[in-house]
């Protein structure tokens, strides 16, 4: 995984992000996602992500999350149908609440990002 980073580090700072804004760079998202399909054609890849660039290009999209029952916390998984991995990334565009433009903007990722598959 270390190495995968490093890389993926490596061949995105040549391109303007440094190591400072790495984690923060979304507008080399769609860079990130493309190297991620590449390696997971002959390695199984999983990542952890918040870039709804990356997350467009998720073959199979697991939403992890926190539920509350009885006073406790449980920390749940979930596989997302094909329509809510689109609403998914469309939540990671502006927030919590789910707009129209952030919806037609994620079925865009989405599409842009099968393309290139």
């Amino acid at each position: 995984m270390l190495y995968l980073m490093l890389n993926l580090k490596k061949a995105l700072s040549a391109n303007g992000c440094d190591s400072a804004e790495f984690m923060f760079c979304a507008d080399k998202g769609k860079r990130i996602g493309e190297k991620l399909i590449e390696l997971s054609k002959s390695k199984q890849v999983f990542s952890i992500t918040h870039l709804a660039q990356v997350a467009a290009f998720a073959k199979t999209h697991i939403k992890i999350y926190k539920e509350n029952k009885n006073s406790r916390t449980y920390t749940k998984a979930k596989m997302l149908t094909k329509t809510e991995h689109i609403e998914e990334i469309a939540r990671m565009i502006p927030g919590e609440k789910i707009t129209q433009p952030a919806l037609e903007h994620a079925k865009n990722l989405v599409a842009a990002s099968t393309s290139n598959i």
